[in-house]
């Protein structure tokens, strides 16, 4: 009997070494995870920004009504405005206008928001579009179409260049001026001068504008004046 006592102890401590609840660190045997942070430069997506709107003005102006020396300007007459003064010398007292006209780069960057002046007035964008005919419709009421020379200017709902005024001016008329008229295309081209301005014997009609007069000015003295036909 006391030859199995020393088994017996040996068999309950392998028994109890089995039952325990392991303690080892879990650092010991355990793989360990390590968390991967993005970068934050790849983390951070950099938004392109909008252009910032701008302000597309007119080229400068051709025609300075202060020194209207040699130029062809559009004009507005009425009756009368063709007189003699106290020294016997003939005049034109008329209305001289412009048209503004835009660099092609300028018009094709245009975009909603920006804004453009138009006659001596600020328009905001708010659209832009091409309409069948090719002009660049702004705000769907104005109207842009290109020169011979590749600029822009604004034009209305027929094509016709919308012109503003620059004011008055009261230029001498020479007496070798010619009036080439081209007024109504069933007359064909009807040439006056200087007197037929003065006399109720010729009847000149009396529809002078910017879009279908000009007046050639040379070194300060009116010497010639086109009117064409409007349909």
């Amino acid at each position: 009997m006391k030859k199995w006592i020393p088994v017996l102890l040996s068999l309950c401590c392998l028994l109890a070494a089995c039952g325990a609840p392991d303690h080892t660190p879990a650092g010991s045997s355990a793989p360990v995870v390590t968390e991967v942070k993005p970068d934050a430069t790849e983390a951070a997506v950099t938004q392109p920004s909008a252009p910032a709107p701008v302000t597309v003005s007119p080229l400068p102006r051709s025609i300075d009504l202060e020194h209207l020396d040699n130029c062809t300007v559009p004009i507005s007459l009425q009756k009368g405005d063709v007189y003699l003064d106290d020294d016997g010398a003939l005049q034109m007292k008329a209305t001289a206008y412009t048209y503004d006209r835009y660099d092609l780069v300028d018009i094709a960057n245009l975009k909603v928001g920006d804004t453009i002046v138009l006659g001596q007035e600020n328009v905001t964008v708010t659209s832009v579009v091409e309409d069948s005919n090719g002009r660049l419709v702004l705000n769907g009421q104005f109207y842009l179409c290109s020169n011979e020379d590749g600029t822009f200017s604004q034009v209305d709902d027929t094509g016709i260049l919308v012109y503003y005024p620059l004011g008055e001016a009261t230029i001498r008329v020479s007496q070798e001026f010619t009036f080439a008229d081209s007024f109504d295309p069933g007359a064909g081209t009807v040439t006056y001068y200087p007197g037929d301005f003065l006399t109720d014997d010729v009847a000149i009609p009396y529809d002078f504008t910017p879009a279908n007069t000009t007046l050639v000015i040379e070194n300060g003295v009116a010497v010639s004046m086109n009117r064409i036909y409007l349909p």
